[in-house]
């Protein structure tokens, strides 16, 4: 009987035994791929998505990993894409030339370009957490994020002497939440500057067209209802005339502007002699000079040659010496010269007239500008005369500028890259 408990014992011993081991080999093939799972998540959550689970069976085990396996490489194709689509729309928000700045909800920047970190002057290197730009300094000050009806519109914004254009709209998420709102700032200095020049422009053409038609009209009405004698009416004729004619260049000048404007060919241009055309325009114009007792004296340096237009070139001239003679009193001096420093080469006009103030300077080639109206007008200036030479000598590739102290005359210089007479720079 001793001896039969003995063996029940040990037997049971060993079965107890046998269980346990089976029960750790059997936990183990369960727990460890669970734990490797655990690892690799872990792994995975600190950005390492190249981390795999080992499949070493086909049960429920087996297919968990092989599933997790998977996920993890639909994860890391998902966050690659997500980061592609983020490269490139910060590289398209980088090279745009508008200023682009994001603002959540609660007046956070989270998000501003390159331009936009220009614009209100925000460091390169600044985080997006450390930039401080309240709606009101973004031009943003009807955004109310309270009022749905807010959050989209454009409005004009001045910044640094500078005019833009915002557009702004809200972002919103997957739930129609709204999250901030998104603000394009546009540079409209230019067109700005455009639009009042256009302005100025259409008010100066009306005012120059209104003087002689109202002069016209008062003196045909005068001598349709009233009679006068014929010195008389010859006279009114005469200012009607003279009035014509002025319309007449009016009219013809800003044909040729208009021409200049909106001309789309480039011009052909070709090697001509500065020195042959300067003295040409000096002919044409000594006559006028010696009315006034004037004296012209021409300096030129030998061989001089430009790319231009012969005819554009030689009415810029002629304008030149014009106005040279206009207003220079009785007696005066005009020197006309070409000179040239190798690389470039150059015509002068310069007179001891009136000469023209640094203020009148910084406009002269305005359409219209002129230094003394009433003065202009009485020698029968346009106002139109500098800024056709101007836009001519632009189209000829070359540049023209004045010189004067305002007291002792001017001088106009026009500057064109030097030539050989085969058109060889």
């Amino acid at each position: 009987l001793q001896s039969a408990k003995r063996i029940i014992f040990d037997s049971g011993l060993i079965a107890l035994l046998i269980t346990i081991i089976l029960s750790y080999f059997i936990a183990s093939g369960i727990t460890g791929p669970i734990r490797q799972v655990t690892d690799v998540s872990k792994r995975m959550s600190e950005g390492d998505f190249n981390q795999r689970v080992e499949v070493k069976s086909d049960d429920e085990i087996g297919q968990l990993s092989s599933m997790f396996n998977q996920m993890a490489v639909e994860l890391k194709n998902n966050i690659q894409r997500t980061e592609l689509e983020r490269a490139k729309l910060n590289t398209i928000f980088n090279q745009m030339l508008e200023g682009v700045v994001a603002v959540d909800k609660f007046g956070n920047i989270i998000h501003i370009n390159e331009k936009g970190r220009d614009l209100f002057g925000v460091n390169g290197d600044m985080p997006l957490s450390e930039i401080e730009l309240p709606l009101k300094t973004l031009g943003l000050n009807s955004v109310n994020f309270q009022n749905p009806f807010t959050l989209a519109g454009e409005s004009d914004f001045v910044l640094n002497d500078k005019n833009y254009r915002i557009l702004y709209a809200p972002f919103e998420d997957k739930d129609l939440n709204v999250g901030g709102v998104i603000a394009v700032y546009q540079d409209m200095t230019k067109e700005r500057k455009l639009e009042d020049m256009r302005r100025e422009f259409v008010a100066n053409v009306s005012h120059e067209l209104k003087t002689p038609i109202t002069s016209i009209k008062s003196y045909a009405e005068t001598l349709m209802k009233y009679p006068v004698d014929d010195e008389t009416a010859k006279n009114f004729l005469t200012v009607i005339d003279n009035e014509s004619d002025r319309m007449a260049h009016i009219v013809r000048d800003l044909l040729i502007l208009t021409t200049l404007d909106y001309k789309t060919e480039e011009k052909k241009l070709s090697p001509v002699s500065i020195n042959e055309l300067s003295h040409s325009a000096v002919e044409r114009m000594r006559l006028m000079a010696k009315e006034k007792n004037m004296s012209i004296y021409e300096h030129y340096e030998d061989s001089l040659s430009v790319l231009a237009d012969e005819e554009d070139l030689l009415q810029v001239i002629i304008n030149l010496i014009s106005n040279a003679v206009k207003y220079t009193p009785e007696g005066g001096v005009i020197n006309v010269s070409t000179s040239t420093d190798g690389r470039y080469n150059y015509v002068s006009v310069s007179d001891n007239g009136v000469g023209i103030k640094p203020e009148d300077q910084k406009r002269i080639f305005d359409r219209f500008y002129r230094v003394e109206k009433s003065r202009s007008r009485a020698l029968g200036g346009t106002g139109l005369g500098l800024a056709i030479a101007k836009e001519m000598v632009n189209s000829m590739n070359g540049d023209i500028k004045v010189e004067s102290d305002g007291r002792n005359g001017s001088t106009f210089t026009l500057k064109f890259k030097a030539v050989e007479d085969n058109g060889e720079a």
